[in-house]
């Protein structure tokens, strides 16, 4: 659908089957990444990762306080 204030611009949606795709593959993508930090991380690697989050998610405007 045409934006209201800008008819360049062209608004999309996703349908309930592109939204309950979209929760599987970051669910998928969310295993696989825990899976790889536990195996292919030693216990001091994961230590590290863990201390910079707090870092990371200064770096992304829509993360919330954790």
């Amino acid at each position: 659908m045409p934006d209201a204030d800008d008819r360049r611009q062209t608004w999309i949606g996703t349908t309930d089957e592109g939204r309950q795709r979209l929760a599987q593959e970051r669910a998928a993508g969310q295993e696989w990444l825990e899976t790889a930090i536990s195996t292919r991380l030693t216990q001091q690697e994961q230590q590290a990762l863990e201390s910079l989050i707090p870092l990371l998610r200064k770096l992304d405007p829509e993360a919330r306080d954790a």
